[in-house]
């Protein structure tokens, strides 16, 4: 294209590390044990193995990505109030806890080993249901 000559340009480096690098320790964590967690109690797996390993394995860099550290939508807090969800770290309830796993077996359907088998909106419907019955009986209750 040549819109620049080639005296003028310049090589900048910010020396930022690998991706991977630039992810905080905290988030390069939390991404770990959500992934983990959504592998085994929900069957989801959204990253692959060698992504996993270098999650686990990577020293992080002075630089690190702000806010979200990737395009998991779960992982920007305000997406993630508006869905209802809370992350394992700080789930308190079995409330928390189902919403939640709702929230991501819904989002990440298409990264389900067999989506039939693992989420049902019967279920969902039905577990909702009885969860409302006991809130509204609990409040009534002298």
């Amino acid at each position: 294209m040549g819109c620049v000559d080639k005296a003028e340009e310049e090589d900048i480096d910010e020396k930022l590390g690998l991706y991977y690098e630039c992810v905080s320790s905290y988030d390069r964590k939390r991404w770990m044990a959500e992934e983990l967690y959504s592998n085994h109690k929900l069957g989801v797996q959204t990253i692959s193995a060698d992504s996993k390993e270098l999650i686990r394995s990577t020293k992080g860099k002075n630089k690190v990505i702000r806010t979200c550290p990737n395009y998991e939508i779960l992982s920007n807090g305000k997406y993630a109030a508006q869905f209802g969800y809370t992350p394992i770290a700080t789930r308190n309830t079995e409330q928390e806890e189902w919403t939640s796993d709702l929230v991501t077996q819904v989002l990440f359907m298409g990264y389900a080993r067999d989506p039939s088998k693992e989420f049902s909106f019967k279920s969902a419907g039905a577990y909702l249901k009885s969860k409302t019955k006991i809130a509204r009986l609990s409040q009534t209750a002298p």
